[in-house]
């Protein structure tokens, strides 16, 4: 169940309309999947969690904070914090732990750490066959490709896989094409 933490005459706001129809979105997704959600909602804030199976176990979370009502010196964009996670469990796609990230320079220094093949400006730190990632960076090419994927790792020990998106995803056809990578094989 979502639920608005905001007054009544914050609600006419555009923030809070677009943070209760993205609470909204994700609860009536979750819902047609069998799943359960929760959250809360402001014109300046949200925090959703939500949870639902299908060939895999998903855990949905997105968080949205906004630290200050910005000024000349600060991007509005800088002000606010976005994020969607993606975690699925019992997934035995891939061999090896390893972590998909922005590279830094700090990668020079650094063994193991391979530049991802189509996104130059992201790197692979583990030892995982990158054909092996082909799909899964396929299914988030959209987001690769916008700068917005903040990390992807997976632990071999909990077969947890994680993603990490620096955005609140609404498109419904980037978010199946996430839990459906997984039920393939």
């Amino acid at each position: 169940m979502i639920k608005s933490n905001a007054s009544k005459d914050r609600e006419s706001s555009p923030f809070f309309i677009e943070n209760r129809d993205i609470c909204e979105f994700w609860e009536n997704y979750i819902s047609e999947k069998g799943g359960k959600s929760s959250g809360e909602y402001t014109a300046w804030a949200l925090s959703f969690n939500g949870k639902f199976t299908t060939q895999y176990q998903w855990v949905i979370k997105l968080k949205k904070a906004t630290f200050s009502n910005g000024g000349l010196l600060i991007s509005a964009d800088k002000n606010i914090f976005k994020q969607t996670t993606f975690i699925t469990d019992n997934t035995d796609r891939f061999s090896q732990d390893f972590i998909i990230r922005k590279s830094n320079w700090l990668d020079i220094l650094r063994s193991k750490i391979n530049p991802l093949k189509l996104w130059k400006s992201y790197v692979v730190i583990g030892t995982e066959n990158q054909d092996n990632l082909k799909e899964l960076t396929s299914a988030l090419s959209d987001l690769f490709s916008n700068k917005k994927v903040k990390s992807v790792s997976y632990s071999k020990t909990d077969k947890q896989l994680e993603i990490h998106i620096h955005q609140l995803v609404t498109d419904k056809r980037i978010i199946d094409q996430i839990v459906n990578f997984t039920s393939k094989k």
